[in-house]
């Protein structure tokens, strides 16, 4: 479900940090056919996967499923302090 205070919170936080006190300029936006967590545990994990894929220009195709292995690739990634390369199809 879509939480329009959200936006609200993104600009007071950001205003905050920055200084920057006129975001008139700036547009809510939000994708539907984002992946949604279905726990209060999740979020860090989806944040972050969702970040790395839009980055890469990859579509949002990953769900609470992936999490386990999106977890591992993490940590690897972390301790390792590199970007794994990404896996590819058959």
């Amino acid at each position: 479900m879509h939480d329009t205070n959200v936006h609200q919170c993104l600009r007071e936080f950001w205003s905050e940090i920055t200084n920057q006190r006129d975001l008139s300029g700036w547009e809510d936006y939000f994708l539907p056919t984002s992946p949604q967590q279905t726990n209060y545990d999740d979020c860090g994990v989806f944040m972050l996967k969702g970040i790395e894929v839009l980055s890469r220009g990859d579509t949002l195709d990953f769900n609470g499923q992936d999490i386990q292995n999106m977890r591992q690739r993490m940590y690897l990634e972390l301790t390792r302090q590199k970007l794994l390369p990404l896996p590819t199809c058959p």
